[in-house]
């Protein structure tokens, strides 16, 4: 597989970085490291692109375990030189792992939007970093809320400091995986404006994938396009009995037939406790309104209780 520059810069990066995180003392001449072992000695460690070392004597270090998605192989392979140089198994960044399987939009928007994977695998930048970077980070933000003005913040509930924040992560990524130390200052910040730039632009793809993806309610539909809203009738009594229905519900596993006919038992049970004249009363007022098949089986029963019923038979 060929390997290409950006790839090459992005393994010296790396492990530029995590020396650094471990403070372990190393010079570094293009993809040659040499680090002062834990007894004082030298020892090189060169990056190795398919096999091919400047020097025999130098320690491999495969490019593409180096920079690998998986961040337990990447770890892996730092851990084995540190203990080559005496130091024992030294973890410069722990995040946590992934899983390796992308995590979408819908299932969690921030972990998306900072692009969780790359963090993962990059260690904190030392705080005189975000001292120096500070002016392009903020001249970003600042470019970028201008652009999309306020309505736009408003209306996916983000502010300038939840910007600059996803900002400092995506810079933090930008430090310990694309920065080239061999470039002027000039030229790095240059490339954290355009990295900065992009990732935004990704950002605000991802708030409209975002909203897209969740489903209003019938109601909030029927108010948004200028409709007023509606409320279902219902009387104290009628709440009571609908109550006790779902709770019996919420633990019932039978089939639906058999759902059914609880919920007859419990229903003939609840009228059967109310006062007669209450229970006809309520009867016929369920009957009355024809909209519905609660009123049918309310018909029904009136019908049943009239012919049982030696009080009702005479009226």
């Amino acid at each position: 597989m060929k390997i290409t520059e950006n790839k090459i810069k992005r393994a010296v990066t790396q492990l530029s970085e995590y020396f650094r995180a471990v403070k372990i003392p190393f010079h570094r001449h293009n993809r040659l490291f040499s680090v002062q072992g834990v007894n004082g000695s030298t020892m090189n460690f060169e990056i190795c692109i398919d096999g091919v070392l400047s020097d025999a004597k130098n320690t491999p270090v495969d490019i593409n375990e180096i920079t690998h998605k998986d961040l337990r192989i990447a770890i892996s392979t730092f851990q084995n030189i540190t203990e080559i140089a005496g130091y024992g198994k030294l973890t410069p960044v722990n995040r946590g792992f992934t899983n390796g399987k992308k995590v979408r939009v819908t299932q969690s928007f921030e972990l998306s939007a900072m692009r969780h994977s790359e963090l993962r695998r990059t260690p904190n930048p030392l705080p005189s970093k975000f001292e120096e970077f500070g002016d392009v980070i903020s001249n970003v933000v600042k470019s970028y809320c201008s652009r999309r003005g306020r309505e736009f913040l408003v209306k996916f509930g983000i502010d300038y400091d939840d910007l600059m924040q996803y900002a400092r992560l995506w810079a933090t990524t930008y430090f310990g995986l694309y920065e080239n130390p061999d470039d002027s200052l000039v030229d790095r910040k240059k490339m954290l404006y355009c990295n900065l730039t992009q990732r935004f632009s990704e950002f605000t793809n991802l708030l409209y994938k975002k909203s897209r993806s969740c489903t209003p309610s019938g109601e909030v539909f029927r108010i948004s396009i200028g409709l007023p809203g509606h409320a279902e009738k219902y009387d104290a009594f009628s709440q009571s009995i609908d109550d006790s229905f779902f709770e019996e519900l919420q633990t019932e596993t039978k089939p639906v037939k058999r759902t059914r006919s609880s919920l007859k038992q419990l229903l003939n049970k609840l009228l059967s406790e109310m006062p007669h004249d209450k229970m006809v009363e309520k009867l016929n007022s369920i009957a009355k309104d024809s909209s519905n098949e609660a009123s049918k089986a309310a018909k029904f029963k009136l019908q049943s209780h009239k012919n049982n019923c030696e009080q009702c038979r005479s009226l």
